[in-house]
Formats: structure tokens, sequence, C-alpha cells
């Protein structure tokens, strides 16, 4: 059976989706490891998921200092985007920008 155009786009956009999360999930992890002491990426996975030989000293160091800066630097970047996103959808208008509500 042949796959009908919209389910190849459909299984394109997924595979692109899902590329694109583990992309944002390795450099998150990337991104906790680096800073004035460097900590071994594995090792912030293993925090991360409970699962680290010395969990005293990791935790301190992942959980306690790092995980807020890197959220908060995910949680900026991912605000503008879902933002735009919804005045382009409540509007309508693929080409929206803020001076449609007087914003800027």
């Amino acid at each position: 059976m042949a796959i009908s155009f919209y389910e190849s786009k459909l299984r394109n956009f997924l595979i692109f989706f899902s590329l694109l999360t583990l992309l944002t999930v390795a450099l998150f992890v990337v991104h906790l490891s680096i800073g004035p002491a460097m900590l071994d990426p594995i090792l912030v996975f293993q925090t991360l998921f409970g699962l680290s030989p010395n969990p005293e000293k990791a935790i301190v160091n992942v959980v306690s200092l790092r995980l807020a800066r890197a959220l908060a630097t995910l949680l900026s970047g991912a605000t503008p985007a879902l933002l735009g996103l919804l005045m382009q959808t409540i509007t309508r208008n693929p080409l929206a920008d803020p001076y449609i509500f007087s914003l800027s």
C-alpha cells in the first residue's frame, strides 16, 4: 500500500521533531556539565535520574547550583517562541508581530 503525501509529511515531521527533542536533551545535559568545575556528562545524566555512584557531591553540584541556571536558560529561549506562535494563532496571521497588539 502506498503512503499518501500527508502520511509521509507527518512521518518526516515526527522524525524531525524527535531528533530536535533528543538534541535538546543532549545539549541540556552538556550545559549542566560545563562550569567552573567540569563534570562528566554521564555523571550528570546519572545524577538527574538518581543513578549516581556518589550522590551527595553530585546532587549538590548539579541540582543545587546548575539545574536552576539551565532551566532558566531553556525557558527564556522557549517563551518568546511560544508567545510568537500564540500571537500568530490568535490573529491567524503568519506574519504577526508585536505591533499588532501595541506590545512594542
